[in-house]
């Protein structure tokens, strides 16, 4: 083995670990931060950072590699990728509610250690075709879909490939030049800025090939920048029997002039369906609720949009409520009286349904449709006896007896 690359390569991990811990501080996290201080190994963050159950973040793609040495996990309070070979690596957040901050940014450090190669075309001096190392880092917004940040460092000139990819390795113009050893991205604090949305996740991929090369990610963090007017601290949608029942409450609000109610049968568009006037300011816990008198029958959408007194304004989390098990109908009674059917049933129902009269041997006297909930027949001259009522409908249905002196 060659003794100097093997002080070379020493000498590159205690840099790294100097520089990076340096870079800590460079980006203060108010939201959300990670320094990836566990014991080595670690593949699963602790539930720390925001009161949700699940884990503040998660890792896979190449948790045991080829070999014993190559590692996907933590080292020395790092989240290290080595000689991950051609696995795609990943190290994913929780979602981080970032709702009370008009704007938000994250950053976090890359360093390397080693020769990183990129993808090369026909004719390099590398000689080589096969390798592409590099790290992608991507943040998604309220589910969106993921946004790369791409070529970073801006230097992506020989080839086009580079330009999918955060980090690369070798593929750029008089940086990554295919020298051995040499330094293609070094030590990098990538900051994002201007983030708006309710939630946002970020996913980090990595990939390098041999057993020379290191990937350290440490130092990720979320900020935000101007709290919201409102600092809105929940909001739910219910079933509350027949209709739903939305409540909020606020820590705090500064000019708040009102809240609106939006609802939507597919998520995506919606539309307004009450307004609730705000407290202006306060500094005091604030409770809000608002009765949806007739939901959308299946499931819909609820989101609560806040608007300040200079009309800016800022959405909630979406909610949604399934309301299919909370209207089923049957009838809860029926009588006979002066030349009149009466019949009442349990639920208001969402639409029509079918209304029968038998007689007690099975002949059907009646054939009606109906879409009240309380509902009034004229049926005279019905003989005395014993008789039968029976619901259809779609939502349920039912046979009741009644008698007729």
């Amino acid at each position: 083995m060659n003794v100097q690359f093997v002080v070379r390569s020493l000498v590159w991990m205690v840099m790294v670990l100097l520089v990076s811990k340096q870079a800590q501080g460079q980006c203060g996290g108010t939201l959300w931060t990670e320094d990836f201080s566990y014991s080595d190994g670690t593949t699963t963050g602790a539930n720390n950072n925001t009161a949700n159950p699940s884990a503040d973040w998660t890792s896979g793609g190449c948790i045991t590699c080829d070999g014993s040495s190559d590692t996907w996990d933590i080292r020395s309070n790092q989240f290290v990728a080595h000689d991950v070979n051609d696995h795609e690596c990943w190290l994913l957040t929780e979602s981080i509610d970032i709702s009370s901050y008009t704007t938000v940014d994250f950053c976090v450090t890359i360093t390397e250690v080693g020769d990183h190669e990129g993808l090369y075309m026909n004719a390099d001096d590398c000689g080589d075709v096969t390798n592409q190392d590099y790290v992608d880092i991507e943040y998604q917004i309220d589910g969106g879909g993921w946004t790369l940040i791409p070529n970073y460092l801006g230097w992506c000139g020989l080839y086009s490939s580079c330009a999918n990819h955060t980090f690369f390795g070798d593929d750029g113009l008089g940086q990554g030049d295919c020298r051995n050893s040499d330094t293609d991205w070094g030590t990098s604090t990538v900051s994002i800025t201007g983030l708006s949305g309710t939630s946002l996740e970020i996913r980090i991929t990595a990939r390098n090939s041999a057993g020379s090369e290191y990937i350290y990610i440490d130092n990720l963090s979320v900020s935000g920048n101007i709290p919201l007017p409102v600092e809105l601290t929940s909001f739910s949608a219910e079933p509350d029997g027949e209709d739903v029942l939305l409540t909020w409450s606020t820590a705090s609000e500064l000019n708040n002039d009102f809240f609106s109610i939006e609802r939507s049968a597919d998520g995506v568009s919606f539309s307004e369906i009450a307004t609730i006037s705000g407290y202006g300011t306060t500094n005091g816990f604030s409770s809000y609720r608002q009765v949806d008198f007739d939901p959308l029958k299946g499931t819909s959408y609820y989101r609560l949009k806040q608007v300040d007194m200079d009309g800016s304004e800022k959405y909630s989390r979406v909610r949604s409520v399934n309301m299919e098990s909370s209207f089923p109908i049957e009838l809860d009674w029926a009588s006979y009286s002066q030349g009149k059917l009466t019949v009442q049933l349990t639920n208001k129902p969402e639409g029509t349904y079918f209304l029968k009269l038998y007689s007690i041997n099975g002949q059907k006297l009646m054939d009606r449709v109906g879409s009240d909930q309380h509902l009034s027949i004229d049926f005279p001259n019905l003989s005395s006896g014993l008789y039968l009522v029976r619901l259809n409908a779609q939502a349920g249905g039912n046979t009741i007896k009644i008698v007729v002196p």
